[in-house]
């Protein structure tokens, strides 16, 4: 309520514990019901697994609190990526999801010839896959403690930037179906 009253237009609430995460929802469930303006972001984060690993997903952990939370439109997740991403077809389940907001550690980036941010291959493919969605991303990490040599934060936040311009450009069909992924 303290944030609907200060007109802050989103909270981010910290990944549950895996284990017991029913009164967590219940929480969370309530708080979505006492007020109408903020949108809440659940902080997911994506381990290193494959299909075969299942049952310890992030995505079946976001599935259980949505459920919990009756599947209130207000309730996306935020997903953290880390040094290893999950396999193609783990991420694949996040597109069918109402992702909001994505963190990027900057302690991922790798340093380029000249000294600045970029990202693996493999986190380039994640990044410009979500470019495609209303995603948004948070660079995180202490701006008094980078790893870079050039460019400080704002750095981090032009490369960003660089990955969505050279986006190829969507063809007709793709243009036409933007909004109906799924």
């Amino acid at each position: 309520m303290w944030a609907s009253h200060l007109s802050i237009s989103a909270i981010v609430f910290p990944e549950p514990n895996s284990s017991s995460f029913a009164n967590y929802a219940r929480c969370l469930n309530h708080a979505l019901l006492q007020t109408s303006y903020p949108l809440f972001y659940l902080r997911i984060k994506l381990k290193p697994q494959n299909i075969s690993d299942l049952k310890n997903s992030s995505w079946l952990t976001w599935n259980a609190i949505r459920s919990l939370c009756e599947y209130n439109t207000r309730l996306s997740p935020a997903l953290e990526i880390d040094d290893d991403l999950p396999d193609d077809e783990i991420i694949n389940q996040w597109f069918s999801e109402p992702v909001k907001l994505i963190f990027i550690p900057s302690r991922i980036f790798l340093s380029n010839s000249k000294g600045y941010p970029v990202l693996s291959k493999k986190h380039q493919a994640f990044v410009r896959r979500f470019l495609t969605t209303s995603a948004q991303f948070v660079v995180t990490g202490d701006p008094k403690k980078l790893i870079h040599e050039q460019g400080g934060f704002a750095a981090y936040q032009t490369y960003i930037r660089y990955l969505h311009r050279t986006q190829p450009e969507d063809d007709p069909s793709e243009q036409f179906a933007k909004g109906y992924q799924e």
